[in-house]
């Protein structure tokens, strides 16, 4: 069967391509939204963010060919037959995949990373409007990351929160770090915004999203914390990204708990909702 990758040559032909994350992405040949086809070459799947159609190579083929499934299955097994082997089945980089670290080392080093930023004034202002109070701004953790254009102070911080003879292994990283242990060592910025800390139950911050201060065609408001796009960077899991708002630490839980998209969402529900029904809580919610 032909690979994701082979097939976006063959069936989009032309199409223009910008990394991201560990693939790629393209303009979407359904809705036609600018940059929106992520292509993720590693797990050989495909999702438009804007229209949401997903799938593999066979569900590509199928769309975009106008057919059945089973109809799709055989055309690509056609195709690869006729191709030669190694469009078929593209070599990949021997290098070893730097993953995340340990959740308590992660943890560690965002809670140190958000005591070396501040809020801007328009980040304040914006939660603010949203119906939070300073001190729940405070609790929450929300900080402004590094300005883009910062790359000392991106460098310094890194190599502040992680001296020499830190306890990260060999072939472990922290998402938005690229060059762990080297001179190169930098805090990653593509865009200016204000970090929202993903919590495991426990409270402990597994990731970040980063709430962009403007957007574009080319630039989602939301976005996570990565440096994935970096061969010397950390990939970004996705089961990382599920936000636990609220206090998960009582006994029992709740028989209600709330579920919502984003963090963001997620930490306004359960503090909106604990000052209006304080009796009833506490309300935890999932984003």
């Amino acid at each position: 069967m032909i690979d994701i990758e082979s097939l976006v040559e063959i069936d989009i032909p032309g199409s223009q391509r910008r990394k991201s994350g560990q693939g790629f992405v393209i303009d979407c040949p359904f809705c036609g939204g600018r940059m929106k086809l992520n292509v993720n070459p590693h797990k050989n799947v495909w999702r438009c963010a804007k229209c949401d159609r997903s799938g593999g190579p066979v569900r590509l083929h199928a769309y975009i060919k106008d057919m059945s499934m089973n109809d799709a299955s055989n055309d690509l097994n056609r195709i690869a037959a006729a191709q030669p082997a190694e469009r078929n089945h593209r070599t990949r980089k021997s290098q070893k995949e730097i993953v995340p670290a340990d959740i308590m080392i992660r943890n560690t080093v965002y809670t140190r990373l958000l005591d070396h930023l501040e809020l801007k004034q328009t980040h304040r202002d914006n939660l603010l409007s949203r119906g939070l109070r300073e001190q729940d701004i405070q609790v929450l953790g929300y900080k402004s990351y590094f300005d883009v254009n910062d790359t000392l102070k991106r460098s310094e911080t890194a190599k502040q929160l992680i001296p020499d003879g830190f306890p990260i292994k060999a072939g472990y990283g922290i998402p938005g770090i690229r060059g762990i242990g080297s001179d190169s060592m930098t805090f990653v910025s593509k865009r200016d915004g204000f970090l929202i800390p993903v919590k495991t139950e426990k409270g402990y911050i597994s990731s970040f999203q980063v709430r962009a201060s403007e957007v574009s065609d080319d630039i989602p408001r939301y976005s996570w914390l990565s440096s994935s796009q970096y061969k010397d960077g950390c990939i970004f899991t996705g089961c990382e990204t599920i936000h636990h708002a609220g206090n998960w630490l009582i006994d029992p839980l709740p028989h209600t708990i709330g579920l919502t998209e984003g963090a963001l969402k997620a930490d306004i529900a359960s503090v909106l909702y604990d000052r209006i029904d304080p009796k009833a809580g506490p309300h935890l919610f999932l984003g």
